[in-house]
């Protein structure tokens, strides 16, 4: 795209010019044209004129043998007096080399010239011709015998006046050279060519006058009577035209041909051409000189100092020109930027101030953060030094903005930046990345003790209570340090660094201060690898483990835990416990949930002929599954439903973070279940905070005591005390119970004790695949 207006002027220039030299080319093609055109007819007219003149040359010798071939002195060709007559009147006719009679039988006889041998020209075609005929006849290129010379003859049969018979032929022989001074004096045009060719195409005459040429056979002649452009052998372009001198029975005898040169004809036009070009450029020249003189001075030069203008302005310089030059649009522009710029750099300090400076702490933000930053590593890198970032996250902030509103935290920030604007001093910076956030960064602080004082003085500051209106508050922080070059180059690895250090400061009880160790860096690519062989793992690796569950009243396996299993290609089996909550995180574990359900609907039927009909299958469900609006829960139902199965063949294992976090989603699918008779258990009980009023609320089916009691049963021990008052509090709410963990005789012996209903764990079978399972009951056992 065309920016610039001396650009446009030129292109505009340009475009006025085209239509010029357009015309004035049109112009010369048409001139071309018609010279060629002009040139064309004259060669025609010359080619024309000389043929004319030719044709009557031929007429009059025709007419002067018709004539010879009457007189008497010619009719006894034998006689001495008839050569005689003709050596007289050949001195009168110069065109004519030699005069002659021969006998009908071809003897000569009878010639202008004395003759000093025999000579018989019957072999000669004019002579057959003439004789046979009886026609004014036309040789061809030949040598002449009788008069030692290349020529071309004429015939005219001499007949009898009383008997008609033929008695003879009389022959004018013309030279060759007669021929080519001819064509030297037809004042053709200079560089021009001309040649006569015989009915053979044997060149008889030529010019320019070369005698080498004559006799040879002409091949470039193409037609007559049309011009054409040829290029000839010394590579001059010449328009040619070729027309016959005379017809007799539709042959032709003689062709002249004459080529006259174009190119110097052409010459004058392309000079012609060439200098109305040149004048026309040069106007066009001048007026682009005088337009871009004009465009400067009174367009360019004001907008270049307009731009420059605005190049200060941007940099916040701003300098009035009160000169006054210009167009008066450009004039009256300059006073309208004027009045805009000296508006406009107060307000760029306060967009400034907005775009850099944290508007609640008067702190620099994230972005003031991030070019003070990139600018401290550029330095440190160059002079070889060291820094460290420190980042502070508050610890609970978000419960004081919960409960005491936004406008109360906002207040406790403004006192938390001003605590530590009276610990950091600089050349050490101090901003807010935003919320409840600051950062560090520590120029002069080298050494990893005096960070560490530095980081225990800030700990003791945010620790003093602060008063927030009506209420007395007290903060803790968690901080994270990063140092430079060990922990990151960049700002954005800075930053990552110190981050990551600061979780795990919050990891290990928040109010302390951890170091980034790579280590942590080493756990989230670990964290992201898994997630990502997770989400490719779906379709294949992940697959259903079934462990049984024991009746311990009738002995029997007559439940079934559905148990998710990942079997990596490289990294082998790995468990639950490390996936499951990594699915969580990112949401996998609502499709991981339903691909347990629609396995476990795909193997009911199996294993319900297996173990009996009235077999139930668990499948854990997340709290993230029932608090997520967008999974098929409640649809479990209906796909039971279409499978032929019961919806009490499925018993639905929570958490008690299903029961502590009671949402609408939550509330809602519970009931769907209650109505349609899915049975509830709540796994792990005892190790959480669940009360008896949730449990009665939500019409617990089961409870699954945890594992850890059931290891450290013996007897009279407190694991056993509790766990008997687990069974007893569950039966006398109507539930059943459940004992995970149950490896051996004692713990069945022991559980069984209390009155626990059903007994889970490597005592009756690990976790199995399907097949296992149904082929035979190898590794499923009972006690008594």
């Amino acid at each position: 795209m065309i920016r610039s207006l001396r650009n446009r002027l030129s292109l505009l220039v340009g475009l006025i010019t085209l239509p010029g030299f357009l015309a004035i080319s049109v112009d010369m093609l048409e001139n071309r044209q018609q010279a060629l055109l002009n040139l064309e007819h004259q060669v025609e007219v010359t080619a024309n004129e000389l043929a004319a003149l030719q044709r009557r040359i031929l007429t009059d010798t025709e007419a002067y043998l018709t004539y010879l071939a009457q007189l008497p002195e010619v009719q006894d060709p034998a006689a001495p007096a008839c050569g005689e007559f003709l050596a007289k009147i050949l001195k009168l006719n110069t065109q004519f080399v030699n005069l002659g009679v021969p006998l009908a039988n071809g003897d000569l006889l009878c010639n202008a010239h004395p003759l000093n041998r025999h000579i018989n020209v019957f072999d000669r075609p004019y002579y057959q011709d003439a004789l046979t005929n009886r026609r004014f006849s036309i040789g061809t290129f030949q040598h002449d015998r009788a008069a030692n010379t290349t020529s071309i003859n004429f015939g005219y049969p001499v007949t009898d006046a009383t008997t008609d018979e033929v008695r003879g032929v009389a022959v004018a022989v013309v030279s060759l050279a007669w021929w080519t001074h001819y064509l030297e004096s037809s004042n053709l045009p200079e560089s021009s060519t001309a040649f006569i060719t015989d009915s053979q195409r044997t060149m008889v005459a030529n010019y320019p006058a070369n005698p080498d040429e004559l006799g040879k056979t002409v091949t470039d002649i193409n037609g007559h009577s049309q011009a054409e452009q040829l290029i000839g052998v010394d590579g001059i372009r010449r328009m040619k035209y070729s027309i016959p001198l005379l017809h007799n029975n539709d042959e032709e005898f003689f062709v002249v041909t004459i080529g006259v040169p174009t190119d110097t004809v052409l010459q004058r036009i392309n000079h012609r051409f060439y200098f109305s070009l040149f004048l026309f450029s040069l106007v066009m020249l001048g007026i682009y000189l005088i337009s871009s003189r004009l465009l400067k001075n009174g367009v360019l030069e004001p907008i270049a100092a307009l731009t420059e203008a605005s190049r200060k302005l941007q940099r916040g310089i701003f300098e009035p020109n009160k000169a006054n030059e210009g167009v008066i649009e450009l004039v009256q522009l300059k006073r309208h930027f004027e009045q805009m710029a000296e508006t406009r750099l107060e307000a760029e300090r306060q967009i400034w101030i907005q775009a850099n400076i944290d508007s609640l702490t008067a702190l620099p933000n994230r972005y003031m953060l991030n070019y003070q930053l990139s600018q401290t590593l550029d330095h440190a890198k160059q002079k070889d030094q060291q820094l460290s970032l420190l980042l502070l996250d508050l610890d609970n902030f978000k419960d004081i903005n919960d409960t005491l509103g936004h406008e109360a935290g906002d207040k406790l920030l403004r006192e938390v930046a001003g605590r530590l604007k009276g610990v950091i001093k600089e050349p050490n910076l101090l901003a807010r990345l935003g919320g409840d956030e600051f950062t560090i960064v520590l120029t002069d602080f080298h050494d990893a003790n005096r960070i560490n004082e530095l980081c225990e003085q800030i700990l003791e500051q945010l620790a003093e209570p602060i008063q927030v209106d009506e209420h007395r508050l007290f903060i803790t922080t968690s901080i994270g340090v990063a140092l430079y070059p060990a922990d990151g180059r960049t700002v954005e690895e800075m930053l990552k660094s110190a981050d990551q250090a600061m979780f795990a400061a919050k990891h290990d009880g928040r109010n302390r201060l951890r170091y980034f160790d790579p280590a942590m860096q080493q756990n989230i690519l670990h964290k992201q690898e898994l997630i990502s062989d997770l989400r490719d793992a779906m379709d294949t690796e992940l697959v259903v483990y079934y462990q049984p569950i024991l009746d311990c009243a009738s002995h029997r396996i007559t439940k079934a835990e559905a148990l998710i299993r990942w079997q990596h290609p490289e990294k082998g089996l790995i468990s639950p416990a490390e996936f499951i909550p990594l699915a969580e995180e990112c949401g996998l574990i609502i499709p991981i949930g339903q691909k347990v359900f629609d396995q476990v609907c795909q193997d009911l039927p199996a294993l319900k002929q297996k173990y009996g009909a009235a077999l139930q299958v668990s499948i854990n469900v997340s709290p993230i599954q029932f608090a997520h609006e967008k999974t098929q829960l409640t649809d479990w139902v209906h796909n039971l439903d279409a499978q032929g199965l019961l919806c009490s063949d499925i018993i639905v294992e929570i958490t008690e973070g299903v029961m502590l976090d009671p949402n609408s989603e939550t509330i809602k699918k519970l009931v769907v279940f209650q109505e349609r008779g899915v049975q509830v258990a709540l796994d792990d009980f005892g190790t959480g905070y669940s009360s008896l009023a949730y449990i009665h609320r939500y019409d617990i089916d089961y409870l699954k005591i945890d594992r850890r009691f059931i290891s450290n049963l013996s007897p009279h021990s407190d694991a056993l005390a509790l766990c008997e008052a687990m069974v007893l509090m569950a039966h006398k709410l109507g539930i059943q119970v459940v004992a995970e963990g149950v490896e051996t005789i004692e713990q069945s012996d022991l559980i069984r004790s209390v009155g626990c209903d059903f007994i889970q764990g490597y005592l009756i079978s690990k976790p199995q695949p399907l097949e296992v399972l149904i082929s035979n009951q190898k590794g499923v056992t009972s006690s008594s």
